[in-house]
């Protein structure tokens, strides 16, 4: 097993030291000043001892935190054996401004060790990047990740839907934690975005892994407008730049972890696009036009068609298309109200209709007929006014066969003659039972009843399962060790179940993430050690745990796939992956039942 020794500097923002007998506690990042999109690496350096563990200290205010690893490190000096732990974490800002780093505290063995805090700011992105190095790293960044935004027709009527497509293109990048598209879109209402899909196209001789957003808007103002930026977040993993002297130790440690790899927030803006807003025609536009601008059908359903007077009707309008529902209205129908009465219209839109449906009571008999109704609309394709017309409906209206009155009916006088008067039985008579019932033992002794003694018997082995239950929970709380034991086979069954859903979904790269987790956070808590710094280098504890050599190498084998296809381009088929997934079993099986 190689043994990496990495010497870690104290960099500008040294925090204070506060001393508790020989042990020493000290924080530092490596820079005090940071601009939004950066990271600041803190280091919580233990001087004396090599035992304590990771702090989980939640987000600071300012950052997120995400927790790298830890380095060890041993020396001796005149015969004198030194030794210390530096555990490194990830600050990640989340708002401009003046921030504190600290302080910290942890408890060991008794004592209370304190660090001082070290002042950090905050700026704006690119601030921070005035060199010439960095502007062409950000060139070159803009030319492998990408958005656009591509309307199906650049130029529109007023409340015309069109589709909307948002391309990222990225090209030779770990790109992850990609979040649904902003767009900014005044003088637009814009639908809900649909599901991704992913594919690969080739622009000037470079592929492209495309990830394409859907939806459709349509204009609600007139005249030449635009569709703003869109903007899109995201995390991008970015190569590390080796640095000379001292700083190679740190980067090759940093290397077994992540594979020489940082991540990054990033938010990608697509380019403004322009739009025509065209006003609708005055031109042949018709007087029952209320606004619907598209490609329609029209359908009209009446029911029942014989009623009384006074009787509901319920009229049923359907509009179908697939255009825009926002600006379709009730079709128009003239009633006149001496013969009808008209309650407001129950609205539903259903896939690709829209379903107007309303109750009409007739108040004469002498009705024949529903009057026609008619929907308008103005056709984009043909540029002109169209009338979709049903009816009328022939309906037949009676007249009520008698007036309904509220009737209250009474019982008869006559009906409570033959009803008995209330008797007391058994005063005078008294009856034979002509059955004898249920028979007792007279004097039966208690203790000779069985579902008695089991009654007794019953307290004690309840009393025995809560003190089982009582020392499992206790123990749950004062063994740490014993509690990261139980945890693990839940954290593995959870995996598993995860992975086995993205094999289904063909996410190779996040199927990766979720097995060299599953493996990490399985082996930390079964061995009781901070499962974030767990490496390949972990064969060498397992090995002194009389693991299989079988196992170990697939447990290599395991962890080195993970880390290429994580972090770079390469991965696998759904073969390989379910390959790799029946190992991940068949490893945590054995582990289980060898790690007791």
């Amino acid at each position: 097993m190689k043994i990496i020794t990495a010497v870690l500097i104290l960099f500008l923002g040294l925090g204070g030291i506060c001393f508790a007998g020989n042990i020493d506690f000290s924080i530092s990042v490596d820079k005090r000043t940071v601009a939004i999109g950066e990271a600041v690496y803190l280091n919580l350096i233990f001087d004396g001892t090599q035992e304590i563990g990771a702090l989980d200290f939640g987000d600071i205010e300012g950052f997120s935190v995400r927790y790298v690893g830890p380095s060890s490190k041993m020396s001796i000096v005149n015969g004198k054996a030194a030794s210390s732990i530096t555990h490194i974490y990830v600050l990640e800002p989340l708002a401009v401004g003046s921030f504190k780093v600290g302080p910290f505290s942890v408890e060991y063995k008794g004592q209370t060790l304190v660090s001082r805090s070290i002042p950090v700011e905050v700026v704006s992105a690119g601030e921070g990047a005035t060199t010439t190095e960095k502007k062409s790293e950000g060139k070159e960044l803009e030319d492998n990740i990408f958005l656009t935004i591509e309307p199906s027709k650049n130029e529109v009527y007023l409340n015309e839907i069109f589709d909307i497509s948002i391309k990222l293109y990225i090209n030779n990048l770990g790109v992850k934690n990609i979040q649904y598209p902003q767009i900014s879109h005044n003088g637009f209402s814009l639908g809900q975005i649909k599901q991704p899909i992913q594919y690969r196209d080739t622009i000037g001789g470079r592929t492209f892994d495309v990830i394409e957003f859907k939806t459709q808007c349509f204009p609600t103002q007139i005249g030449q407008l635009s569709l703003d930026a869109v903007s899109l977040k995201c995390d991008i993993l970015l190569r590390k730049k080796k640095k000379r002297g001292v700083f190679n130790d740190f980067d090759s440690l940093f290397g077994n972890f992540f594979g020489d790899y940082d991540q990054y927030s990033m938010t990608v803006n697509s380019p403004q696009i322009s739009m025509i807003v065209l006003p609708l025609p005055q031109k042949g536009k018709l007087s029952s036009f209320s606004g619907a601008v598209g490609r329609f059908d029209f359908d009209v359903e009446v029911s029942p068609v014989e009623v009384n007077v006074g009787d509901p009707i319920t009229l049923r309008m359907i509009v179908k298309g697939n255009d825009n529902f926002n600006v379709v209205k009730m079709p128009y129908l003239e009633l006149d109200s001496e013969n009808f009465k008209i309650y407001d219209p129950q609205i539903t839109v259903q896939d690709n209709s829209k379903i107007f449906e309303s109750v009409l009571i007739p108040l004469k008999d002498d009705i024949e007929y529903i009057p026609e109704t008619q929907f308008s609309f103005f056709n984009p394709e043909s540029n002109s006014y169209s009338v979709l017309k049903k009816g009328p409906f022939k309906i037949s209206v009676k007249k009520a066969d008698r007036a309904q009155t509220v009737q209250i009916v009474e019982l008869s006088q006559d009906k409570n003659e033959n009803i008995l008067k209330s008797q007391e039985l058994g005063r005078d008579i008294i009856y034979i039972k002509d059955s004898l019932g249920a028979v007792n033992v007279k004097d039966q002794y208690l203790y000779k009843n069985k579902l008695f003694l089991l009654f007794q018997v019953l307290p004690l082995v309840i009393f025995m399962i809560t003190l089982k239950i009582y020392g499992h929970f206790h123990r749950i709380k004062t063994d740490i060790a014993y509690a990261r034991r139980l945890r693990a086979p839940k954290v593995a069954r959870k995996g598993l179940k995860e992975a086995a859903v993205l094999i289904k979904k063909n996410e190779s790269r996040d199927f990766y993430e979720v097995i060299f987790k599953t493996l990490q956070r399985y082996l930390g808590y079964k061995l009781h050690i901070p499962w974030a710094g767990i490496t390949v280098d972990i064969i060498g504890v397992l090995k002194n745990r009389e693991v299989d050599e079988d196992i170990l190498d697939k447990i290599k084998v395991i962890m080195s796939d993970c880390d290429l296809a994580r972090y770079t381009s390469s991965g696998g088929g759904g073969d390989k992956m379910a390959q790799i997934l029946s190992q991940l079993r068949v490893i945590l099986d054995y582990l289980e039942r060898k790690l007791k």
